[in-house]
């Protein structure tokens, strides 16, 4: 076995020395990077420089055209008007009737005299009583031209319920009342109400209400009597 030796000290390290290096063999990198990319891209135009004529004289093939069939329509024209052709009208065929007495004269037409005017005596007409007057209906009728509506007495407002009031909900509720002989107001129907008892409400409060009687013909009738509630928060 050869003797061993002892290992050289290690000359020291000089930062200065290897950024020098680093920075030379980075500088060599770049330009052999750029003497390729310059060597590719005159090497792609050579090729490009060749192959051109030939793509500028390679021509699309036509595709074979698909044969079109045309089916023959016959368009449709629209008839002349007919023209109605009337026979023209008959006229009557007059006969000459034979005179069966032609050796006598005509008769000669006497003109009738006027009739005498008759003298009526009025005094002997008997006069015609009227006619009774229509029977009163029975039960609540209907409001119309013929008929004075009722006139409002004692009309207190319907109350707020306390939910209707905490909800703040306004509107209007239509009722249908039956307002009798004296004025009173008897059977109460909702036509259109509002939620949370007011409704219930108005139709308490209308029951309450006191009219002038609607009158027809100067005589106190029953109705059925529309109105509307409003309610509305102050």
């Amino acid at each position: 076995m050869p003797p061993r030796t002892a290992p050289r000290p290690s000359a020291p390290l000089d930062p200065a020395a290897d950024l020098l290096t680093f920075a030379r063999e980075e500088e060599a990198d770049r330009r052999t990077l750029r003497r390729a990319l310059g060597a590719a891209a005159a090497a792609h135009l050579v090729l490009l420089l060749v192959h051109l004529p030939d793509l500028g004289a390679e021509v699309a093939e036509p595709k074979p055209e698909r044969p079109f069939y045309v089916a023959p329509t016959r368009r449709w024209e629209q008839p002349p008007p007919r023209t109605e052709t009337r026979p023209p009208p008959r006229r009557p065929l007059r006969v000459p009737m034979p005179d069966p007495t032609p050796d006598d004269p005509e008769p000669i037409r006497m003109l009738e005299a006027e009739p005498p005017e008759l003298e009526i005596d009025f005094g002997d007409v008997v006069e015609v009583p009227p006619a009774p007057p229509p029977p009163e209906p029975a039960g609540p009728i209907v409001i119309d031209h013929t008929v004075v509506p009722p006139v409002k007495r004692f009309a207190p407002q319907p109350p707020y319920t306390e939910a209707a009031r905490r909800a703040r909900i306004e509107g209007v509720v239509v009722l249908q009342a039956v307002v009798d002989e004296q004025g009173r107001v008897g059977e109460v129907r909702v036509l259109r109400g509002l939620p949370l008892g007011l409704d219930r409400s108005a139709a308490e409060t209308l029951a309450t209400w006191r009219f002038e009687p609607a009158t027809r013909q100067g005589r106190p009738v029953a109705v059925y009597y529309n109105l509307s509630v409003f309610f509305a928060i102050q």
